[in-house]
């Protein structure tokens, strides 16, 4: 396919699901204002595309490139053999008795599931692309579009006041922007994330409802298969966010004792099994990563699977997601761009705390604050804890950063900024 008729094909599926966007917008009780959604799923579509151009041209072999390269053969098989193509959506595992989910190993389908199903997505997006890559970044975009609306539209119910500032740290912050809206499993994740958080807050408000709890659980169930750790440290999360809804007091205890809890049974499992054995796993996945090779590599000690080698590790773990790059390690212009992102989230911290000198404390009084908190947190510290590249610990935490900045933003009070009527 040339240019011309990529472009054309793309600005047709571009019309279209932009009136998609509008027509499922207005079905909901508060729908976000129509400008907004198409301004920031354009984005999302060059932010993308962009990616997809950087990668090509700096790193080639990216996987971005490998995953569509792999989608071209899954086309021809669904051409030509759909019943093959669907019966192999997730790999055979018939050879293991008891699946190994948290594996390492490179023989394992485990660790690779969530590149069988990216992969297995974009075969099926080229039947409607024509097998264009930039094409194909249309309907990547859907998915991380869908689990960010999800996610404002669950924080502008419970977070009120300042739906403005929530959209654009969601939609717009620079990190996610980039990493997030390229064929990648990011968008497939916070797709799956924002399913689940707006199922959970619906099942909360309504009670017991089948619909709600299927897409919650089918939702969970990609999560896992896509990236196994994000999906256990969203558990932990969900039953305290829970807990401290119903309880209605000293919420703040209740996460931290839910997490608490979690830690002693993450290290209770060194005594079963290797298949789960959580701490072997998390450090056999750190192994995995040290054993490769990049420019951007930081020095990490060796996880051990015990209690006294996580406690050595965590000061590391904490330095390199939360203050790398440091001035002296800005190498390209990506790494100038995580620079500035981590100080503009040090300066919504700052403004915070300067425009709530009274009223800080409604930061971890709040249940939805506190899960967002605790989640992304978590999840951050899980990847400075494997990750000993700061390249690829700038993509993983993109994501939790936008988690990590909602409830401050939605502190931040600013007079002349005014939502659309249609939103109050």
């Amino acid at each position: 396919m040339n240019f011309l008729s990529a472009s054309l094909l793309g600005l047709l599926w571009l019309l279209i699901i932009s009136w998609l966007i509008i027509r499922i917008n207005k079905r909901f009780s508060r729908p976000l204002p129509a400008s907004w959604l198409l301004i920031a799923f354009m984005s999302k579509v060059v932010a993308g595309i962009s990616y997809g151009y950087l990668m090509q041209k700096i790193y080639p072999n990216n996987d971005t490139w490998i995953y569509f390269s792999e989608s071209l053969a899954e086309y021809r098989t669904l051409i030509h053999d759909p019943l093959l193509f669907f019966r192999t959506l997730i790999p055979s595992v018939n050879h293991i008795s008891v699946p190994d989910f948290f594996s390492s190993e490179g023989g394992s389908n485990w660790k690779y599931m969530g590149t069988y199903l990216v992969i297995k997505i974009l075969a099926l997006c080229n039947l409607l692309s024509g097998s264009n890559y930039y094409v194909d970044v249309i309907f990547f975009n859907i998915f991380s579009f869908t689990g960010l609306y999800f996610i404002c539209q669950v924080t502008s119910r419970i977070l009120r006041g300042n739906t403005a500032f929530q959209f654009l740290v969601l939609f717009f912050f620079p990190g996610f922007l980039f990493w997030g809206s390229g064929i990648h499993k990011d968008g497939l994740i916070i797709c799956c994330i924002g399913l689940v958080i707006y199922a959970f807050r619906k099942l909360m408000v309504l009670g017991p409802n089948w619909k709600w709890r299927l897409v919650g659980l089918i939702a969970f169930f990609f999560l896992f298969l896509i990236r196994n750790a994000v999906a256990v440290l969203l558990l932990p999360a969900l039953v305290a966010w829970w807990l401290a809804e119903r309880k209605k007091e000293k919420p703040f205890l209740i996460f931290c004792i839910v997490f608490t809890i979690t830690i002693i049974l993450f290290f209770l499992s060194l005594w079963l099994p290797d298949k789960f054995n959580l701490p072997l796993r998390m450090a056999e996945r750190q192994h995995s990563f040290l054993q490769l090779s990049g420019n951007s590599e930081l020095p990490l000690e060796i996880l051990q699977p015990s209690a006294g080698s996580y406690i050595s590790v965590l000061p590391q773990a904490l330095n390199h997601v939360f203050l790398r790059p440091y001035p002296n390690e800005l190498k390209n212009p990506l790494y100038w761009a995580a620079f500035l992102e981590m100080a503009v989230l040090i300066l919504i911290v700052f403004l915070y705390f300067a425009m709530n000198p009274g009223n800080w404390k409604k930061l971890i009084t709040e249940p939805y604050n506190l899960f967002l908190l605790f989640f992304s947190i978590s999840s951050c510290i899980l990847i400075g804890y494997t990750v000993p590249f700061v390249g690829a610990i700038v993509r993983y935490r993109a994501m939790y950063e936008i988690l990590l900045l909602l409830p401050l933003v939605s502190g931040l009070r600013f007079r002349n900024l005014r939502v659309p009527d249609s939103h109050r």
